[in-house]
């Protein structure tokens, strides 16, 4: 297996999720392993928005914690490379301080590696 690229037999992961966050609150995103593997995450895009922060947790340790997002969700290119991976979840948390409720698309991308 490539440290930056999925091997045939991997299982691709390209899964989008619309939340509506009301005004003060966030959303949790959880993405959990399907098997005994090594999940490898190399995009994570999410809807830019004023007044919003975004953090995401690979197996309870934070990589990114900012006022924009890794990614917009128009622009679907590579975010890290190599990958961020997990063996257990990855956990997007969304938090809208802003006074009104917002939309938001979050698609995190990547492949499992099962053992």
């Amino acid at each position: 297996m490539s440290a930056t690229e999925p091997d045939a037999n991997d299982v691709p992961f390209n899964e989008p999720v619309t939340v509506t966050i009301p005004a003060g609150s966030k959303a949790t995103i959880t993405v959990r392993t399907a098997a005994d593997g090594v999940f490898n995450v190399d995009m994570l895009a999410i809807s830019k928005r004023p007044n919003t922060t975004y953090t995401a947790e690979f197996d309870g340790v934070e990589r990114f914690d900012a006022a924009i997002p890794p990614t917009d969700i128009d622009d679907s290119s590579v975010t890290w490379k190599p990958p961020h991976k997990f063996s257990k979840r990855m956990k997007v948390v969304i938090r809208n301080f802003g006074s009104t409720s917002e939309i938001y698309h979050c698609q995190p991308r990547g492949w499992e590696s099962v053992q």
